[in-house]
């Protein structure tokens, strides 16, 4: 059974509420809610300054690969939540670096992956 991981994680971003810079940016880059919920469902996880970060990297589009969900044109992007819920903001990198912890290791939290 797959579990999504909007329903565990500690900031909820269930309803997507966009803050007016998010929607903003969402739309000059290119990133449309499906993303959005891709991203947050699927996306590894890190908590940063306050901020709950959710992205996909080459980690997450082979690993889902083996389960056949493919989320190769999510790649990079990379979705910011406070710590009401809300999206700060949503962008593109090829780097995952902004999201290591003090310790250099990434937050790979368990939800969403399929048992």
């Amino acid at each position: 059974m797959q579990k999504s991981r909007h329903e565990i994680t500690s900031i909820q971003c269930i309803d997507y509420a966009l803050t007016k810079h998010a929607a903003l940016r969402t739309q000059q880059r290119g990133i449309n809610p499906d993303h959005i919920e891709k991203v947050i469902q699927y996306g590894r996880n890190e908590s940063v300054r306050g901020a709950e970060i959710f992205a996909i990297g080459d980690k997450e589009v082979n690993e889902y690969l083996n389960y056949g969900i493919d989320l190769s044109k999510f790649k990079g992007i990379i979705i910011v939540c406070s710590h009401d819920g809300s999206i700060i903001t949503a962008y593109r990198s090829t780097s995952m670096k902004t999201l290591r912890s003090h310790d250099g290791n990434f937050n790979r939290k368990s939800y969403g992956y399929i048992n």
